[in-house]
């Protein structure tokens, strides 16, 4: 079950407490979680994520791969045209809009409607309680965050990517996408050769299972009470 999904909302830019993810030839150090694989960095209040040009101001977690500009109350990532706006964690990567109560990605074809986070990259759809990426022909059912590229399943109690062949024990999110293994209480995101010891989530995209506990966002925290 979940414990009380607690939302700080904030109006001005900060330097947060969460996830660094470094994919450029500079390093991003913030107090919260930023992605810079361009030439500018992002200084929001939450999560960014930023592989074009231009600089996502939000109050939660930006992802943009595209021209345009996301304005949520939450997570947005767009890999495409249109501009996402919802009240929680919104990927698009197709032509339709996920209108989710919670975290949803959509790389496929149908819409997500779960309570938590989804994410579907492949043909089947995710009916979770809490955050599920599916990438694969298998269904996540976990509690929490489940991130599936590969062949196996993740049963975890927070948030976990898995797509290589290893394990990430962190007490949040870790991301590998190198050949090395970060290892901080944070999430880390490495695509470059260098790495990220931040304070929050590691996303690993290697092969094994992940067993975290908690997401921390800055704007919101995620408690998995296992019951």
């Amino acid at each position: 079950m979940y414990c009380a999904v607690e939302k700080r909302p904030s109006s001005r830019i900060v330097k947060p407490v969460g996830l660094n993810i470094r994919t450029s030839s500079r390093i991003v150090q913030p107090v919260g979680l930023k992605i810079r694989t361009s030439s500018r960095i992002e200084q929001p209040v939450g999560l960014n994520i930023r592989t074009s040009s231009r600089i996502v101001q939000s109050v939660g977690l930006k992802i943009r791969t595209s021209s345009g500009i996301l304005q949520p109350v939450g997570l947005n990532i767009r890999t495409s045209s249109r501009i996402m706006q919802t009240l929680g964690l919104n990927i698009r990567t197709s032509s339709r809009i996920v209108q989710p109560v919670g975290l949803n990605i959509r790389t496929s074809s149908r819409i997500l409607q779960p309570v938590g986070l989804n994410i579907r990259t492949s043909s089947r759809i995710m009916q979770p309680v809490g955050l599920n990426i599916r990438m694969s022909g298998r269904i996540l059912q976990p509690v929490g965050l489940n991130i599936r590229m590969s062949s196996g399943i993740l049963q975890p109690v927070g948030f976990n990517i898995r797509m290589s062949s290893g394990i990430v024990q962190p007490v949040g999110l870790n991301i590998r996408t190198s050949s090395r293994i970060m290892q901080p209480v944070g999430l880390n995101n490495r695509t470059s050769s260098r790495i990220l010891q931040p304070v929050v989530m590691n996303i690993r995209t290697s092969g094994r299972n992940v067993q975290s506990i908690e997401i921390l966002y800055n704007t919101y925290k995620y408690e998995i009470c296992n019951a």
